[in-house]
């Protein structure tokens, strides 16, 4: 069996059930749920983005795309707080 597929069978189930203590804490509200629905049309886009991206570029370089991209934010986060 995969490390994925072992990965999957432990943490779908602890998500769930994380997120039904979220429900009973209330802290997962309407207006979180809103959020969540408007994040799903701009990330079920970029996944399938990703996996073709992914595919066309060869030698690892989408992965380096990806960690550069990655980095830019985190300096803009960073100087954005400090400023």
């Amino acid at each position: 069996m995969s490390i994925l597929y072992k990965q999957q069978a432990y943490f779908l189930p602890v998500s769930l059930i994380s997120v039904v203590g979220y429900y009973v804490k209330g802290l997962i509200t309407p207006q979180v749920n809103t959020y969540f629905l408007i994040s799903l049309i701009t990330t079920i886009p970029a996944i399938f983005l990703g996996r073709y991206l992914n595919h066309q570029l060869k030698d690892g370089s989408f992965f380096r795309y990806v960690y550069w991209g990655l980095i830019v934010i985190s300096l803009i986060l960073i100087i954005s707080t400090l400023a």
